[in-house]
This record gives structure tokens, C-alpha cells and sequence, in this order.
């Protein structure tokens, strides 16, 4: 993906966004391809178009896992976790990281997870939470306003999709 321009233009026939009604979700398909530096692209592009774009929600996926981007400007996000057991397609295994992305984010508070943050900043230099799991089938998490966003990261349950 070069682009979420590109595929906003490919998704609405190559019509100019505002002439295109908006979609609630897009998901990008092989969205990691083992590069690092292609990952962070791919990254930087949710955040720099997914908040003025009428692609909606854009979720990263690959067969290890996926990747959503929470925007700040206050309130609240829900992750809701496909449950099943191993061999499930799609299964998330409860692991998940949340990074911060466009800068500190400073009031970070989490309920439903195995280490919940409670009102702490997450800043590259500082803390990342990574590694952490949820604990039921749902997770949630609070932002300020003025926190830019964090990346959602969920790795799927064992080999499902080998």
C-alpha cells in the first residue's frame, strides 16, 4: 500500500472523495509484508489521511495479526476480540500493544487488560506499552483531547491461517 490516497481513489472509482459517500471500514489486506520500513509507511499514511478521508476505519491486516489506529480528541474506543481456540481463523490470541503515533500521548487510561494504564502518558522516550493481553473478550481505551492517537496491535491465536 503506497498510499491511502491511492486506495481511497481506487475504492471510490477514482472519484474525488467528496463526491463518494463515506465507508465505516476498509481493511488493507497484507499490510506489513515483513519489512519494517514498509510497516512504519503504512503507519504514518493511516495517520496522516484516515482523519480527513471517507474511508472510515482502516484496519492493517496480515497472518500474524492486525493494527487499528484510536485518534484522540477524547472519549472512549472499544476492542472487541474474536474469540476461539487455536486453528481458528482469525482468532486473536489476546496479545496486544498500544503504541503511540503523531506524538506523546498523555493521559492514557485502559480497562481489560493484564497491565491497565491508569491516566499515564505513552511516548516514544518514555513508556510503549507492548506485550500486554487482554483479559476478557473486550478492552477499552480513554484519551484526552488533545492525545493525537495511539496504534492498536492484536497478534492472532497460533497458526490459523498457515
Amino acid at each position: 500500500m503506497k498510499s491511502l490516497a491511492r486506495l481511497e481513489r481506487s475504492v471510490n472509482g477514482g472519484a474525488p472523495p467528496a463526491a463518494c459517500a463515506p465507508y465505516d471500514f476498509v481493511l488493507v489486506l497484507g499490510a506489513f509484508g515483513g519489512r519494517l520500513d514498509h510497516e512504519m509507511q503504512n503507519v504514518n499514511t493511516l495517520f496522516s489521511h484516515t482523519r480527513s478521508s471517507s474511508l472510515g476505519r482502516v484496519v492493517l491486516l496480515d497472518a500474524t495479526g492486525w493494527a487499528a489506529l484510536l485518534h484522540g480528541g477524547g472519549g472512549e474506543h472499544t476492542v472487541t476480540l474474536r474469540q476461539g481456540s487455536e486453528g481458528t481463523i482469525g482468532a486473536d490470541s489476546g496479545t496486544c500493544g498500544l503504541v503511540p503515533i503523531g506524538g506523546p500521548c498523555e493521559h492514557v487510561t485502559t480497562t481489560g487488560l493484564r497491565w491497565n494504564i491508569e491516566g499515564s502518558a505513552l511516548a516514544f522516550g518514555g513508556v510503549v506499552s507492548t506485550s500486554n493481553e487482554v483479559v476478557g473478550e473486550r478492552a477499552t481505551v480513554a484519551m484526552r483531547g488533545d492525545d493525537p492517537a495511539l496504534l492498536w496491535t492484536s497478534v492472532f491465536l497460533g497458526d490459523a491461517w498457515a
